[in-house]
């Protein structure tokens, strides 16, 4: 939660917790201490106390974020209570786990709510089999690759919304393969396009660094330094067509000074930069000093060809713009810059952006790689994991193509590039876009959670450390990890079998579920919902297992579906109480939350549910175990028959 969220009150205990400082003197290079020390110096800082300075520091850094697992949980509830429509105010979720699984969690409150699911799986090379990006080893491995896949755009395609579009990238050696899954899974007709995309700069027959998945040979003729974006559609009947229509702010640039009869306009460079420069667009133009420019050579030469720059120059469409240089183009002291009049104005009453298919002036892998290398200055963590990192500017150019309120997924996410698209873009329209991102690996923690941070403090970083603080002032991610199956595994506990068990007739066929398992807290144990606040599973970690605990309270707000308006929590003598309140399926619904301990008193429970709490109507009134509440479900059936279907 950044500092733009979380009142001036809670500041002095932000301060004294070391555990957040250190991790903002990591993250950010920013020391409280020496803040206030530069701050003292200035005319704002000066005639106030050490203590006020600090304070002012945290105002001046709004962007700055605090990590809850640093605080205990009557901080972290205190905090969340005083936001309300806090799903709503919530910018990103970010899950640690296998994709498959968190799809199957996120379905009951996602499905058809995405707009945009952006994927970059493993394109089935060698290499990747190497890195241990693709986790499937047997003697068919595009078999294999499109069983892996098939699950998972299933769950993808049940995700968006009816209008909503999947991206996949992709390289040549399992294209056709993708083709033909998509089709299957979305249907023929709903095959949008491909984009083209040049992953890589330069030419030549060697096999780029950029680009590690192409394979060339001496014998080969060319180099490989493309890739594939394939878009379906949910419902391709209802996209009109794939265009954005241009913001307020975006119109704010056209402006019509000198009467053009053609209507308002903004002015764009004639000179453009491509990979590959043609020879016959670098002619010579004649400013109005009859000075001869030409583009500066390399990758740059004219926008158009000669015969069309010169008409246009003619029509006035093309004009001379005078620049003022402070180190001398020339002995004039300014340069002419030919500039092109881009309209508002078309056929249609609204100009818009239509994509185009063809993305060769993208910037190139190597750019999301520097961009990495820029935010993380030496770690080798993300500097030695990702050297083919997709760029921002790439996943930009699609999302850009959706309102300020879409959700945008991505469950291979890799460094988090799609998470930074988004929060660029938010910044640059002040949109609302939130963002879904799965990554199972390791770097979950030490890459993609940092890098959203760091992004979101500032979008300016040289050498791991920020060039400004001007990032995003009001954010809340959400970061969570999921139990696995080799977490279920580890806190499945045997019991001996009973009689009755042995003589059953199926105890062979049902025996470890029905009977020997049948208590394990890994089929969520009725009885530990008593005190739900300590359900503990166990987890390896190091080589070790360590129990931890589980937060029940959202694992139901997924498996129910739940949009979460508020959280709360109270106490009543001995008894904690946690309350959301929210709705589900266009119901109000309050969910409450107590534990038992010794001498719960289920009448004095009811008198403080039904006198503190619910102060208002709801549709439905949800309680784990067993109360005396009037109307009220109990959340504990609900609750286990979502994760296991009545086991």
């Amino acid at each position: 939660i950044t500092l733009g969220y979380v009142p001036e009150k809670h500041y002095p205990k932000i301060l004294e917790n070391k555990a957040q400082l250190e991790e903002w003197a990591k993250l950010y290079s920013f020391d409280i201490g020496k803040e206030a020390g530069l701050l003292k110096g200035k005319i704002t800082g000066q005639g106030k106390s050490d203590s006020e300075r600090i304070i002012d520091v945290l105002k001046q850094n709004p962007t700055l974020a605090i990590d809850t697992k640093f605080y205990d949980a009557d901080f972290k509830y205190l905090l969340l209570s005083e936001i309300e429509d806090l799903d709503e105010k919530t910018n990103g979720i970010l899950i640690k786990s296998e994709n498959f699984q968190a799809l199957n969690l996120l379905l009951n409150k996602y499905r058809e709510k995405i707009k945009c699911c952006y994927i970059d799986p493993p394109y089935n090379t060698e290499r990747d089999r190497q890195q241990g990006k693709f986790i499937y080893k047997d003697n068919y491995p595009h078999g294999s690759w499109l069983s892996l896949m098939k699950d998972r755009l299933h769950q993808i395609r049940y995700s968006l919304i009816q209008d909503g579009f999947l991206f996949m990238s992709i390289d040549d050696n399992e294209v056709t393969n993708s083709r033909k899954l998509l089709d299957s899974i979305f249907g023929e007709d709903n095959f949008v396009g491909s984009f083209i995309w040049r992953n890589k700069a330069g030419g030549g027959g060697k096999q780029g660094k950029n680009n590690p998945s192409q394979q060339t040979t001496k014998s080969e003729a060319f180099v490989i330094d493309h890739e594939y974006i394939l878009v379906y559609a949910y419902n391709k009947m209802i996209i009109d067509r794939f265009n954005v229509s241009l913001t307020e702010e975006d119109k704010s640039k056209y402006s019509n000074n000198d009467n053009d009869p053609l209507g308002p306009y903004k002015l764009k460079d004639l000179e453009q930069s491509i990979p590959t420069p043609i020879s016959t667009m670098y002619y010579p133009l004649y400013d109005p000093d009859g000075i001869e420019i030409r583009p500066k050579g390399g990758r740059f030469q004219w926008r158009f060809k000669e015969t069309r720059a010169l008409k246009e120059l003619e029509e006035g469409k093309i004009i001379w713009k005078k620049i003022n240089c402070s180190i001398n183009k020339d002995s004039r002291g300014y340069y002419f810059r030919p500039m092109v009049k881009q309209y508002l104005q078309m056929e249609d009453e609204e100009r818009t952006q239509s994509a185009r298919s063809i993305l060769f002036e993208l910037t190139y892998t190597k750019i999301g790689a520097q961009l990495l290398r820029d935010i993380f200055g030496t770690d080798k963590s993300a500097k030695d994991l990702f050297d083919n990192p997709k760029p921002v500017d790439l996943i930009l150019y699609f999302i850009k193509f959706f309102d300020e309120y879409s959700v945008i997924s991505d469950f291979f996410s890799g460094s988090g590039t799609t998470g930074h698209a988004v929060l660029r873009l938010n910044k640059e329209d002040r949109g609302n876009r939130k963002f879904i991102l799965v990554e199972m690996a390791e770097y979950f923690n030490t890459v993609l959670k940092p890098r959203i941070l760091k992004v979101i403090y500032s979008d300016n970083w040289k050498e791991g450390k920020p060039l400004d603080n001007k990032g995003s002032k009001k954010q809340i991610i959400k970061y969570q990890t999921l139990e696995q199956y080799e977490d279920s595994l580890n806190n499945i506990d045997f019991a001996k079998p009973n009689v009755i068990a042995k003589e059953s007739k199926d105890y062979k066929i049902k025996y470890m579920l029905e009977f020997e398992s049948k208590g394990s807290n890994v089929f969520l144990n009725l009885d530990a919902l008593d005190n739900p606040f300590e359900y503990k599973l166990k987890f390896e970690e190091n080589n070790e297992l360590k129990e931890k605990n589980i937060d029940l309270v959202e694992t139901f707000n997924y498996l129910a579906g739940i949009t979460v308006n508020s959280i709360k929590k109270m106490t009543n003598g001995p008894s904690t109480y946690v309350i959301v309140k929210g709705s589900h399926n266009e119901k109000d619904v309050i969910v409450i939350w107590r534990n038992k301990p010794d001498g719960f008193d289920p009448v004095k429970d009811k008198e403080f549910i039904e006198k503190e709490i619910i102060k208002e109507e709801y549709d439905e009134i949800l309680v784990n175990g067993n109360s005396l509440v009037k109307g009220a479900k109990s959340i504990d059936e609900i609750f286990k028959t979502s994760m296991f279907g009545g086991i």
